[in-house]
């Protein structure tokens, strides 16, 4: 964006004067707040208060393949017209903190984010928080709640409050699985892996299991097991039980202790 000239920029690589690529790629980032050098006497401004996805001079240059990589920073969006077009777009589903945060930390762990939204998006893994291939099919998920042991639907039924009367099938399918579904804010459209999924990443998530690694199923699971079961020897077996048997919970703790159950 040029304040001299009061309009944007839009250059292709060619449109540069030799030698001045570094300038220009500089002067496309420069924020008001702070000190700009000058280019020919012209003073510039980051691009994106005009355009912060220019996507568009990929396309006008006739490419039909695009990897788009957003990080919702400030700055104006232009609509595009993306019809006929192979589009993928990376996005990050967190918080990447401000553009003025300079912090280290901060900086690492977005780059490693980053990388592995990216790994997810190429690879078509699932997750929100964690990042899993894709190596089960829905039948999977559904023999696996058909299979739980007696004594783990007998505890869910304590954790939902639903009586021993009802038949541990139409307990877990009628009752359980819903009120899970709802906690877990998906609709009832979800399917059996969605609900998996989100109460496996739920439980990992509590118990601060590593998420930059690409896990399948079964090692997740595992590790999460782990957890479940150092927790229950330094507690005691009792303790936990006690734990789970409780009428009120909050969201997070029915959430954590109907998936210790469940993986556990």
């Amino acid at each position: 964006m040029s304040l001299s000239d009061l309009k944007p920029m839009e250059l292709y690589i060619e449109d540069i004067p030799y030698g001045k690529l570094i300038d220009y790629l500089m002067a496309s980032a420069y924020l008001p707040v702070f000190k700009r050098e000058k280019i020919d006497g012209k003073s510039f401004l980051d691009g994106g208060v005009y355009n912060n996805l220019p996507a568009n001079l990929l396309i006008d240059k006739g490419y039909k393949d695009l990897i788009i990589i957003r990080t919702r920073s400030f700055g104006i969006i232009k609509k595009i017209d993306f019809t006929g077009l192979n589009v993928l777009i990376i996005s990050p589903k967190e918080d990447l903190g401000g553009i003025l945060e300079f912090d280290k930390e901060t900086a690492r762990y977005n780059l490693t984010l980053g990388y592995y939204d990216g790994l997810k998006a190429l690879r078509r893994l699932k997750g929100s928080k964690y990042y899993i291939k894709e190596d089960e099919k829905e039948e999977f998920f559904i023999h696996y709640l058909l299979n739980l042991e007696k004594k783990k639907v007998k505890k869910l039924k304590e954790i939902f409050d639903i009586s021993e009367e009802v038949p541990d099938k139409r307990a877990l399918f009628e009752f359980i699985i819903p009120r899970l579904s709802a906690i877990l804010n998906l609709g009832a459209s979800s399917s059996y892996e969605e609900i998996f999924l989100y109460l496996l990443e739920n439980l990992a998530e509590s118990y601060k299991i590593d998420r930059f690694k690409i896990y399948t199923y079964g090692e997740l699971m595992e590790k999460v097991r782990e957890k479940v079961k150092t927790e229950a020897v330094m507690e005691g077996e009792e303790n936990v039980i006690e734990k789970i048997v409780k009428k009120v919970f909050m969201k997070s703790e029915i959430l954590k202790e109907a998936g210790k159950v469940i993986f556990g």
